[in-house]
């Protein structure tokens, strides 16, 4: 696996408890040779990975309308460890925006699935948006 992620063969890698784990841009592909969608968590840098691997994703940033959305869907976090993950949330919308499709918000989980799924229904025609910084 090594190996692999030296020759860039993966969207995501790293290392947990002495194990290797990633992405592969092949796995990813066969589910789209399939016409089905991945769901993946990852971050702004694996979304460009994907678009130069022509994989053009539908990216979402999922945001919480506010730190009280992740206490209820994180109870046992504290409200200052729910505050940085808004935070940084925030600065993850700001650093990625050119690469997402859409930006959700919502007041639960029920209400972000929702929205989520209509996202991906509306952008699995047969037309993708493609980012470009060339001026029009």
């Amino acid at each position: 696996m090594e190996k692999d992620i030296q020759a860039h063969l993966f969207i995501e890698a790293g290392r947990y408890k002495d194990n290797l784990y990633g992405t592969s841009i092949r796995a990813v592909q066969e589910v789209a040779q399939q016409g089905k969608h991945c769901i993946l968590g990852v971050s702004g840098y694996a979304i460009r990975r994907l678009q130069m691997a022509d994989l053009h994703p539908i990216a979402i940033c999922i945001r919480p309308s506010s730190v009280d959305v992740i206490q209820d869907v994180q109870p046992k976090t504290s409200g200052e460890q729910c505050q940085g993950i808004y935070e940084k949330g925030k600065r993850i919308e700001q650093e990625f925006a050119e690469f997402f499709t859409a930006v959700v918000e919502g007041d639960s989980l029920d209400d972000i699935y929702g929205k989520v799924k209509a996202v991906i229904h509306e952008q699995s025609g047969n037309y993708i948006w493609v980012p470009s910084t060339d001026t029009l």
